[in-house]
């Protein structure tokens, strides 16, 4: 589960970053939804979302800002780096 130790903490699933999403946060997967929560790794490489304040949901989400690529932010679930 993640902590509030860092910004960027990590998600044990993506199961867990929904739950806490749905709770906290005001938004929508826009793509890549197919496969989630489930069996995204291996299908998708990021996931498109819309959220109605950007820095709450990043924040809350712990979301680290992107410098490359063409997603805007990454965290980490289940082990592996996902850009949102």
């Amino acid at each position: 589960m993640h902590t509030d130790q860092n910004i960027y903490n990590y998600w044990q699933s993506f199961q867990e970053f929904i739950e806490v999403a749905n709770n906290k946060c005001n938004w929508l997967v826009l793509r890549n939804f197919e496969y989630l929560p489930n069996d995204f790794f291996g299908n998708d490489k990021d996931v498109d979302v819309l959220c109605e304040d950007l820095e709450h949901f990043t924040k809350t989400m712990k979301l680290k800002k992107r410098s490359w690529g063409i997603a805007s932010y990454e965290t980490i679930i289940d082990n592996k780096s996902c850009a949102f």
